[in-house]
């Protein structure tokens, strides 16, 4: 709700500053709900019993699920905090 009325505002070089606050503010309750009801989302079929024939494959599918949310999800949080640095205090070098 907050970034296309903030890239629509940017290309007629008009973005009230509220709208930059909350376009790289919100994220950051909303990326840990987002993650983890995705993860729950996808790991609550994968955990069935009855879907997979054996446990191998269902033990797989769960470990998978858990290195890509545990590694990808504060990977991509912890990018978002330094544009969100970049962006709302620029005279902050972020390396």
């Amino acid at each position: 709700m907050i970034r296309y009325p903030f890239y629509a505002m940017k290309l007629l070089n008009q973005s009230p500053k509220i709208l930059v606050w909350l376009r790289y503010t919100q994220f950051i309750p909303l990326y840990i709900i987002g993650g983890v009801s995705e993860f729950l989302c996808v790991f609550y079929p994968v955990s069935n019993e009855e879907k997979f024939s054996d446990k191998i494959s269902q033990w797989i599918w769960i470990s998978y699920l858990a290195l890509g949310y545990g590694f990808g999800l504060p990977y991509l949080y912890f990018y978002m905090l330094g544009q969100r640095k970049k962006v709302l205090n620029p005279k902050v070098r972020v390396d």
